[in-house]
């Protein structure tokens, strides 16, 4: 009965578009006449919510006039891919470029480059690039557009230190060496292995460096430009983006003339407008709109697996600059790190409750998330480890598993034994994303704080917009317990650096040399196979010392109307990377 309880509120939320059961027919692909993007009059959408309207002249080819409208939880505003803050940024980045390597549906494919060549030691790669490719301002791409982009991301420019995430990892490139206008050498300190595996370094954008020295930061950020299968045409913060095709692609695609993405924050309307044919592809719908997708013959789900490695729960630590305190720009490593004093003495002392491992276990052997999921998240699934099966180097043996079954008898035991009161008086924050395009976060998190209080903690969810929520993450200031979901896992190695190493930027509080220690040599193995093992044996490192508690896998899932879209084929395991290249349109 408490399990009941503890959702029912919970579920409330959702119940409101069982009562909105009309649904106009779908519409044909929209072109150029196909003009009003309007949500359902049972929840209104904003009013500046209208499709981009273009002229296309008589007799124009019936796929390439059609265009396509998305409708997602929020529009990525950073479209400069050398200044990648967060992995969703990059959900917008595939529509307008390409990197020396792209991912398809069957993973990493040639692009930009054609092919390479890695030495003995794995100190050098010799690239050979593709000739004859543009970018949209009709510059020849060269081999000096692939030197500025990494040195860019590695070291920053104009004087201004790089902000991109993974601008350490880059910076292992020590020179370049431009052999042709179309081949490079990279020269390196140690070897980069997951340049070939991993979502985020191993597909880096390529700016144009004419015309990103032109115009700089803000001007590229602004218009920026590509050699990818989509134009930038316009952006409206909280409103839309706008695509259009690029037709002299050099690649597949694309097939569809204009791509509107609309900003839609409410999964309802999302749904809706994609039912009524308002919408051909919608994305982070959950719970019943997703069953309603599959059984609803006009419509199709398209699945990227274990895209997401949701609500992992991670916890103060008193070497986290939120408790400890940091002097301006400190070890941060990035350029938004402020002075924080330390925490007061009570605070520092709760905080080390957290150091035991069994005081976080008992967090996540109070949550039933097994029923969280099958109720709000069937694209969800309990996960075992932050280390998805779908990434590479994951370890199947129970070794690297951290199980545990819903038991708030076996938490409350746990507590007790570590002295964390259980009568309300332990009181703290949970902190998470309020939007994700993968699950319906905010239901999933009241859920989480309900299941607490059951047992007699004072957990309070601490709403944040998504923009704080990524600063506070990268600067490690969120002042109590919170929520950190990997994306596109297809290196576990690199997925787990990004929050265990203290050598990313989203990690100064989880200060520990035996991690530290593992992902170096993560990082510096050039061999599949032994790599591989070095990233399961810190799996089972991992499963241990419960740094974090994984709490679900996710799903990317993205619903589309079939009487408008014939195909579209997302990258298995990235979410983020939904290749809109490959969208194709019904044809009349």
């Amino acid at each position: 009965m408490v399990k009941i309880a503890i959702l029912v509120s919970t579920l409330l939320a959702l119940a409101g578009f069982l009562a909105c059961g009309s649904s106009a027919p779908a519409t044909t692909p929209k072109t150029s006449t196909d003009k009003a993007v309007e949500a359902p009059k049972a929840t209104a959408a904003p009013a500046a919510v209208v499709a981009a309207t273009a002229s296309m002249p008589a007799g124009a080819d019936p796929v390439l006039s059609a265009e396509i409208v998305i409708v997602t939880d929020t529009l990525q505003d950073e479209f400069d891919p050398t200044r990648l803050k967060a992995n969703s940024d990059k959900r917008m980045h595939v529509f307008i470029f390409d990197a020396l390597r792209n991912l398809g549906p069957e993973g990493h494919y040639p692009s930009l480059a054609t092919g390479f060549k890695v030495s003995p030691d794995g100190l050098a790669i010799e690239w050979e690039l593709r000739e004859g490719v543009k970018f949209h301002n009709g510059d020849s791409f060269t081999a000096k557009d692939v030197e500025f982009t990494y040195k860019t991301v590695g070291h920053g420019f104009g004087g201004e230190k790089s902000i991109h995430t993974y601008s350490s990892a880059h910076r292992k490139i020590e020179s370049f060496e431009a052999t042709g206008d179309h081949s490079l050498k990279f020269n390196l300190s140690k070897p980069f292995p997951d340049l070939f595996s991993s979502m985020r370094t191993g597909t880096l954008e390529i700016v144009p460096s004419d015309y990103y020295n032109k115009v700089g930061i803000d001007g590229f950020t602004k218009k920026p430009i590509g050699t990818g299968a989509f134009q930038f045409v316009e952006y409206q913060k909280g409103v839309k983006t706008i695509y259009e095709a690029n037709e002299d692609y050099w690649g597949e695609g694309p097939f569809v003339k204009r791509l509107t993405v609309l900003d839609i924050p409410e999964p309802t309307t999302r749904y809706l407008m994609l039912k009524t044919g308002q919408a051909d592809i919608a994305l982070g719908l959950a719970g019943d709109q997703l069953q309603d997708v599959i059984d609803n013959p006009d419509l199709g789900l398209a699945r990227s697996k274990q895209a997401f490695v949701g609500a992992t729960l991670f916890f103060p630590s008193t070497k986290s600059p939120i408790i400890a305190g940091r002097v301006e720009g400190g070890t941060g490593g990035f350029t938004d790190d402020k002075a924080i004093e330390p925490a007061s003495p009570e605070r520092t002392a709760q905080v080390k409750f957290y150091e035991n491992p069994n005081v976080r276990l008992a967090f996540g052997m109070a949550i039933d998330r097994a029923a969280i999921a099958d109720t709000l998240a069937p694209a969800c699934e309990v996960a075992h480890s932050y280390i998805p099966p779908a990434a590479f180097g994951y370890n199947p043996n129970p070794e690297g598993h951290i199980e545990f079954d819903y038991d708030p008898e076996g938490a409350k035991k746990l507590l007790r034994e570590a002295g964390v009161p259980l009568d309300g008086s332990w009181e703290d924050t949970f902190t998470a994303s309020p939007k994700s395009s993968y699950m319906p976060a905010t239901q999933m998190y009241e859920a989480m704080v309900q299941y607490w209080g059951a047992i007699g903690l004072n957990i309070t969810r601490r709403p944040v917009d998504a923009g704080a929520y990524k600063g506070e993450n990268r600067s490690n200031t969120i002042p109590g317990i919170y929520n950190f979901g990997g994306t596109n896992p297809v290196d576990g190695g690199r997925l787990a650096w990004v929050r265990f190493s203290r050598g990313s930027t989203w990690s100064d509080a989880l200060q520990r040399d035996d991690y530290d220690a593992a992902f170096e040599a993560i990082q510096t193995e050039g061999d599949p196979k032994k790599r591989a093992q070095l990233i399961g044996d810190w799996m089972a490192l991992e499963a241990k010392e419960m740094e974090a508690i994984p709490l679900w896998w996710c799903d990317a899932t993205f619903g589309y109307n079939k009487k408008t879209i014939a195909s579209m084929a997302p990258t298995p395991g990235l979410g983020d990377d939904f290749n809109p290249e490959l969208i194709k349109p019904v044809t009349q």
